[in-house]
């Protein structure tokens, strides 16, 4: 029988034990089986598919005078914040139509991998097709900086609080004190959560107000809600 433990108060959904904890042997086997494949699979994103496109798009920040690493054209701080806004913006934007489409159109072919998980864990993140993590994740991300021309320490800066962000979005906990919930109009972990376990809806990576305009958040408000009322009564049965 699953027991209430005491961080289970900030976990996404504590309605079910980790996949690793379950009594069901093709629950566990099945989150193995995903784990492993993310040990090659990560690396391969993060090293192979992410210098290549870093390689490719290179000419092009070149050209147009992106990217420099010069120290005469470090950034100011007003110059820094105001590119780091855009470069949120455009990513948001350009992830939350790539997502959906990935699930409307490509969804047995690619993105299917990206849900192997369908109880999130900080590794499953950047467990996707390599092509979706091209087009998917690194495109939407470097977008940004390459229309304002930034320097190359605000594309890292950028990188590093994407790469914080999507940790906190599939840690599978709701942190109170994680500094991505400071972001006007910020998602939740809790909406991804819900993301990948019911395939649908919630598709922009940081924001809400796509999934709020478009209305792909109806189901998981309802499913929140019950989330909420659920954890009070575990709290009171501890």
């Amino acid at each position: 029988m699953y027991r209430y433990h005491v961080f289970d108060g900030l976990r996404c959904d504590s309605s079910k034990p980790w996949p690793w904890r379950s009594d069901d042997k093709d629950v566990r086997d099945t989150f193995w089986k995903s784990f492993r494949g993310s040990l090659f699979l990560v690396p391969f994103n993060a090293f192979v598919v992410a210098y290549a496109a870093l390689y490719l798009t290179s000419p092009l920040a070149l050209y147009i005078g992106a990217f420099s690493i010069e120290s005469s054209g470090f950034p100011s701080t007003k110059e820094f914040f105001c590119h780091l806004a855009v470069a949120l913006v455009v990513e948001d934007t350009m992830f939350y139509f790539t997502h959906r489409g990935l699930h409307e159109y490509l969804y047995k072919s690619i993105h299917s991998w990206h849900h192997e998980y369908t109880s999130v864990i900080a590794l499953s993140s950047e467990h996707a097709h390599p092509v979706e993590f091209a087009l998917g994740n690194l495109l939407p991300v470097i977008t940004g900086p390459l229309l304002m021309r930034s320097h190359m320490f605000t594309l890292w800066a950028f990188v590093f609080l994407r790469v914080v962000v999507s940790h906190d979005e599939h840690c599978g906990f709701n942190l109170p004190w994680s500094p991505v919930r400071i972001l006007p109009f910020g998602s939740s972990a809790n909406a991804h959560a819900w993301h990948h376990r019911y395939f649908d809806g919630m598709y922009a990576s940081q924001f809400s107000f796509w999934d709020s305009i478009f209305a792909t958040d109806k189901g998981f408000k309802v499913w929140e809600s019950k989330q909420r009322a659920q954890k009070v009564g575990l709290g009171k049965r501890k």
